[in-house]
């Protein structure tokens, strides 16, 4: 069950895709290294310290979702740490759920819907939400569909 208000649902998903897409081609054009991009691209952060806090949460699960079989080999950091803390808890919840979806992942609540809520509403440190989604898109599998 979501707690998004249903007359935003789909604006607040248009943002988090938009958002997604935009960290990807972000990523392509620094040869796939976070660190550049969270240095870098500072429009790309006021952006998405910009959007509804939803759309935040949105991107965030999207990207735990699909990174979920990646490889981590350390979390030196705290935003490495949630970006690994993330991952791990989507591909618990698909361990746990077969046949679970991007969508049953991201409308039900869990440990990573509750930790990627907290990250996406904090107003005073939305560098380290964003610099979780980034590194989370950087090791995320490219796919055409978002619940694959």
């Amino acid at each position: 069950m979501s707690t998004d208000k249903p007359g935003h649902t789909l604006r607040e998903w248009q943002q988090a895709q938009l958002i997604t897409h935009l960290i990807q081609d972000a990523l392509d054009n620094r040869e796939g290294e976070a660190g550049r991009v969270i240095e870098q691209d500072a429009w790309l952060g006021e952006l998405w310290a910009a959007v509804e806090p939803e759309a935040r949460r949105n991107t965030l699960m999207l990207a735990a979702w699909q990174a979920r079989r990646a490889s981590w080999t350390t979390a030196d950091s705290l935003e490495e740490h949630y970006a690994v803390v993330l991952a791990t808890c989507a591909a618990r919840w698909e361990a746990d759920h077969p046949g679970a979806t991007w969508q049953t992942f991201r409308l039900t609540p869990h440990p990573s819907y509750s930790l990627t809520s907290s990250l996406a509403f904090d107003r005073d440190d939305n560098g380290l939400a964003w610099s979780a989604a980034v590194l989370l898109t950087a090791h995320a599998e490219r796919t055409t569909e978002a619940g694959q």
